[in-house]
């Protein structure tokens, strides 16, 4: 989760630093443009959507710190549920890509799912650490 929690801050902090339609240009290659993004009569929407999608992904971030004091059985109940998430929406980049015409993930989609897939990976497979005794007081 401490990975997560890291891979999670920094995909967000260019939304924050470029702006939201900056920031969905990264996500789409570069195949669409900011501008072409924040033109039209559904900008609006897609700002609002991006938006939304930022606040998510803070929460995603806030999730992995506070989780790292749970217990190690909750913390893989996390993890599930983030792999459970990512596993329903990597779908929608054949069915429901971005780009038309396009079933190719952006490569910082890839980038994100490499780095904390395997870290919950090694997560999921890690056993758990044996307690030491408490020192008896004299």
């Amino acid at each position: 989760l401490q990975v997560n929690m890291v891979a999670s801050a920094l995909f967000t902090l260019p939304f924050f630093a470029l702006g939201p339609f900056e920031f969905a240009s990264l996500l789409v290659d570069g195949s669409v443009s900011a501008a072409q993004m924040g033109s039209g009569p559904a900008a609006p929407f897609l700002k609002h959507l991006l938006w939304v999608d930022a606040i998510k992904n803070c929460l995603i971030t806030y999730w992995c710190h506070i989780a790292q004091g749970w217990t190690a059985k909750v913390q893989k109940q996390v993890i599930v549920g983030f792999v459970a998430m990512w596993a329903s929406l990597l779908p929608l980049f054949k069915f429901a890509n971005p780009v038309a015409g396009s079933n190719a993930l952006p490569p910082p989609v890839i980038a994100y799912c490499a780095v904390t897939w395997t870290a919950y990976a090694l997560a999921l497979v890690e056993k758990p650490k044996k307690k030491r005794a408490a020192a008896k007081k004299k």
